[in-house]
């Protein structure tokens, strides 16, 4: 009977235990480097290296890497990886040249270029992030651009209640495309060399909600959730890859601009003069992060590159087999594991106490029979 009653006990004990996810237990430490631009002319296009413990994000090694015509938008170029793409806030798009700090810069059929994207491997589109034309280049195998490029005429899909003529950010999917334009977000498709149409899922008109993102002036596709994150005013938000409204979370401050991720829960979003970071690695979920911090690196900055995706400016992303992308005999920048530890019960003490409570639950049920039997 008594061994019965302990059996079932440790049965319950491990079934709990085992419920509880470890992996989320802990914060997920990440480090790199992340290329910025800053929009008041001069010095303009910088690299700076992170590391993030689990505990505490630090910044550090800032260097200039060119001085182009006008920065704001930033992506890599998936033709020749030492040639960065810069928005160039006027009627064209810049390359700066990691290697050399040289910027060339090549017309764009519009008079405002800010924001970019970088869908596949041989383009790059483009828009103003107040919102504007869409226009887009072709990435020559060099890394240098098709002029003058082409300019998009944007109209409502057929059977959609509301399109939109102009976007703030283009964001590509495995699924499609979409699009931000300052609060409203929708589904974007290209149908012809020169046209695509639009179908706004959030805001007046919407076909999902009459409501504005409570931040959407950017956005990135996040690989690691499979889900669509943007970015404005002071909030972070995550809709699944169809477009459904997920959550979102809103912070202190304000002057959210572009942002990035980097497919392990962590986000990077430029907020003049801070980077701000967001680890949501835990959950998965933006409404739930564990660990949010402002950085402050330097006046005037303005975007940040992505970290992931097609127009990474991580080689690695590109190219795997790179000796720098082999963790063996590669140079790892250091970590602290106490800290780390530390955040990670900080952040999950639910299933610390909940085993703690199940072994001590087992050892006095197996103290108690003991009793009984003697």
């Amino acid at each position: 009977m008594y061994k019965k009653i302990l059996s079932i006990m440790i049965l319950t004990g491990i079934i709990t235990i085992s419920g509880i996810s470890f992996d989320n237990a802990f914060a997920h430490p990440t480090s790199g480097n992340l290329k910025y631009t800053t929009f008041s002319g001069g010095q303009n296009v910088w690299s700076i290296d992170f590391v993030f413990d689990g505990a505490t994000i630090n910044f550090m090694n800032d260097v200039n890497l060119c001085s182009t015509n006008g920065a704001d938008g930033i992506a890599g170029n998936p033709q020749n990886p030492d040639l960065l793409l810069v928005g160039g806030q006027g009627n064209h798009i810049n390359t700066c040249s990691i290697s050399t700090g040289v910027a060339t810069s090549f017309v764009s059929p519009t008079s405002r270029v800010y924001h970019l994207e970088v869908p596949d491997a041989t383009h790059v589109f483009g828009n103003d992030f107040q919102g504007g034309p869409l226009i887009s280049h072709v990435i020559n195998p060099d890394g240098s651009l098709v002029v003058p490029g082409t300019l998009y005429t944007l109209s409502t899909a057929p059977g959609c209640n509301q399109g939109d003529t102009i976007v703030s950010q283009l964001i590509t999917t495995p699924g499609g495309s979409f699009y931000v334009q300052n609060g409203i977000f929708g589904t974007l498709a290209f149908t012809g060399a020169t046209t695509a149409e639009t179908c706004r899922l959030h805001g007046a008109g919407g076909s999902l909600s009459n409501n504005n993102l409570p931040g959407a002036h950017g956005g990135v596709y996040d690989i690691s959730t499979n889900t669509i994150i943007t970015i404005g005013s002071n909030c972070v938000t995550q809709l699944s890859a169809a477009g459904v409204l997920m959550g979102s979370q809103c912070f202190s401050g304000g002057g959210f601009d572009q942002g990035t991720v980097d497919g392990q829960g962590h986000a990077f979003i430029a907020q003049n003069p801070n980077i701000f970071f967001l680890d949501y690695s835990s959950t998965g979920l933006v409404a739930t992060a564990s660990f949010s911090a402002s950085t402050n690196v330097r006046s005037s900055l303005d975007d940040v590159a992505p970290l992931v995706g097609m127009g990474s400016t991580d080689p690695c992303e590109l190219e795997p087999n790179l000796p720098q992308c082999n963790p063996i005999g590669g140079e790892l920048l250091p970590i602290d594991r106490t800290a780390l530890l530390v955040a990670g019960a900080q952040t999950n003490a639910v299933w610390i106490v909940t085993a703690l409570a199940v072994i001590g639950t087992i050892t006095f049920g197996t103290l108690y029979i003991k009793t009984k039997k003697n």
